[in-house]
Order: C-alpha cells, then structure tokens, then sequence
C-alpha cells in the first residue's frame, strides 16, 4: 500500500517523457508509485523509461497497442495507492506537488476527489496561461458540493484532479476505450455520484498544449476524432437519462450540446459535423428531454 498511484500512459511521447517523469520522481517524496503504461511504443520512449532507476517507478508493458483508455484502466487495477493521480506523459508537475497533496488528503479524509490549479504552456509561442481548478473558489482553499449549478465551475479534466481510489472502484469506474475526450464522461459519472471536493488553491500541473487552438488543438490534423464527442456525449445522456439527471443536469447536458454543434467551426469537419449535430438534436429529443 501507498498513499498516492500516479499513473502515467506513455505512447510515442520521447520527446516529453524525460521531463514529465523527473518533474515526478525528482521530488523529495516516497509514499507513492508511479505506474508507466508502456502501450507498444515505437519510438525510444521504453529506453528512457528503463532509465530511471528508481523503486518508485513500475513500467508495465501492454501486450499491443490499445490507447490510453485502456492503459489508464490497465493501470487502476494494479494501482495499490489510496488516491489516484493522472499524469500525461508530455506535461509535468510542479515542486512539491506531493508535500501539498499529502497534506491536503491526510487532513481531510472525507473529500472524494481534491482539485487544483494548472497553467497550459502553449508550445507554439512558448507562453504559458494560468487556469483555476475551480472558478467559484478562486483565490481560496475549500471544500465545495458538486451540484447541477456549479459542476462546470470546474474543468473537465482528470489531471488536475486527485481521486480516492475506493471512490472509483466502488462506482466500477473506466475509461471508454476506442474513444478521445473520455474525461467529461469519467467525471460526470464521478462528480454526480461522489460530490464533496475539496480545491487546493495551489499551481501544481503544467498542460503543454501542441495545438494552434482549442479546436485545431482538439482535431490535431484528424478531424475524424472530433465524431467521438458526439459518441461521449450519447454516452453520458443515456447515463444521465438511466440515472434521471437530465433535468437536474439540464444546463450541464446543453452545454455539452453546444460544444458538439461548435466543431461545425473546423473547416475540414464542418460538413460531418453539421449532419452530426442536426441527428443528435432529434436523438435526443431536443428540446423535450429537457423540460
């Protein structure tokens, strides 16, 4: 057993993945492990991570390549730690981002998840954005309840996020394979059953953004991924309609609506995206559902 199972998937990241994992183990800090999702990499990512010599760190090889839904899901079976980090392989976090968390988990048991701050090093121009972890507590520490007003008071991320490991195994909670933007759908299925955070009003993840733009950056030169938001958000409406969210959840399930008309935006994407957001507004009875 360890306090905290940083879990990090690692494909095809050499150029990144020195950085992410000494910005990890270079800290002064022993009640964890970092689990190294080795998905059939191709580049020299395995030799850099057989580099680091340290008991911390367990790299554990998939068998083919499967992509990081699976890898991450992989990871959480064999995560032995109380709390849950996800770490992606070409960002880092910062100096004593272990002391901060330690601290906040061993003083306040009773939190489902703990939330924090982030900056998003944009690589292009080589500049960096700070974001809050949570807007409705910005500037202080505290705990807050998720509810159907506040939940996108917060982003959807996972890593900048710590989750309680019994939380997630009691909740059967994975990743969806196959698919891209898997976080929305983790934490609104996390976020509406388990609700109490608590936000750490401290800087401790840096995201390296590789896009030009939010949605260029979302497309990445295959535009083809951005169909698989309209599948996740079909996947959380079942969810929440199985559960009887969409109406508590109403401005939540429009926002993602909204999200999913504004690929339209993507010039290569447009045409699909059109006939994509005209059947999800029928498949979902829109505005119906809602009332």
């Amino acid at each position: 057993m360890c306090k905290f199972s940083v879990i990090v998937p690692v494909y095809n990241v050499e150029n990144y993945l020195e950085n992410c994992l000494m910005s990890i183990l270079n800290q002064d800090y022993s009640d964890m492990e970092v689990l190294c999702i080795n998905d059939c990499s191709t580049d020299n990512s395995f030799e850099i991570l057989s580099s680091f010599k340290d008991d911390r760190l367990k790299i554990l090889n998939t068998p083919e390549n499967r992509g990081v839904s699976f890898a991450r899901n992989y990871a959480m079976e064999q995560a032995r730690g109380s709390y849950i980090f996800f770490v992606d392989s070409d960002d880092v976090i910062s100096l004593n981002t272990f002391k901060i968390l330690d601290e906040a988990v061993s003083s306040r048991p009773q939190a489902d998840s703990f939330c924090f701050d982030y900056n998003v090093h944009v690589e292009k121009d080589n500049r960096y954005e700070h974001y809050s972890g949570c807007s409705n507590y910005l500037g202080k520490s505290g705990y807050f309840l998720v509810t159907p007003d506040n939940i996108s008071d917060f982003p959807a991320y996972i890593w900048n996020k710590v989750y309680k490991k019994d939380a997630l195994k009691n909740l059967n909670l994975k990743f969806t394979e196959g698919l891209y933007f898997q976080c929305p759908e983790f934490n609104f299925k996390f976020f509406t059953q388990l609700k109490k955070v608590y936000y750490i009003n401290e800087t401790l993840y840096t995201y390296n953004f590789r896009g030009n733009s939010a949605l260029t950056g979302i497309s990445a030169g295959h535009p083809e991924r951005c169909e698989d938001m309209f599948k996740i958000f079909y996947r959380i409406y079942e969810y929440a309609k199985e559960k009887n969210l969409l109406i508590p959840y109403r401005k939540e399930m429009l926002r993602m609506i909204a999200m999913c008309i504004s690929f339209q935006k993507i010039p290569e994407f447009h045409e699909r995206a059109l006939k994509l957001s005209t059947e999800l507004l029928k498949k979902v009875d829109f505005p119906n559902a809602f009332n």
